[in-house]
């Protein structure tokens, strides 16, 4: 005899009942920000999808989409790994940032030489460093 498959289809008031996540809706973990255990849920279960809203809520694009029922850890992998590649690249940017605001703060403190450390000081307390 065949084998029945069955394909649960979660929404956003579904509660996972599996995992570490197992008493909490995909909106309590939408909110506690484990959008990749949602990613990775839908990768390695293979009987386990999401409605379209919730797909595109959780950043998995059309290209990425696998068939269901069916899993794939490796595009899991592949994903996670561009992911963080561009998290850090964005903490790169953003350290450059604060370089420069490093660099603007000490040429500013030395064209100040007739200045009172008083007033660099206060230059410095509203964020300029």
């Amino acid at each position: 005899m065949g084998e029945a498959t069955l394909l649960r289809t979660l929404t956003l008031k579904s509660i996972l009942r599996f995992g570490k996540h197992a008493e909490s809706s995909v909106q309590q973990i939408i909110d506690i920000d484990e959008i990749n255990y949602l990613r990775r849920v839908y990768y390695h279960c293979s009987n386990i999808t999401f409605i379209e809203d919730i797909l595109i809520l959780i950043g998995i694009r059309e290209d990425e989409r696998i068939l269901k029922p069916g899993k794939n850890p490796e595009l899991y992998k592949e994903i996670l790994e561009n992911i963080l590649k561009s998290r850090k690249i964005n903490i790169i940017k953003e350290n450059r940032s604060k370089g420069r605001r490093k660099a603007r703060y000490v040429n500013f403190v030395k064209s100040t030489s007739c200045w009172t450390d008083r007033k660099v000081l206060a230059w410095k307390n509203q964020g300029h460093h």
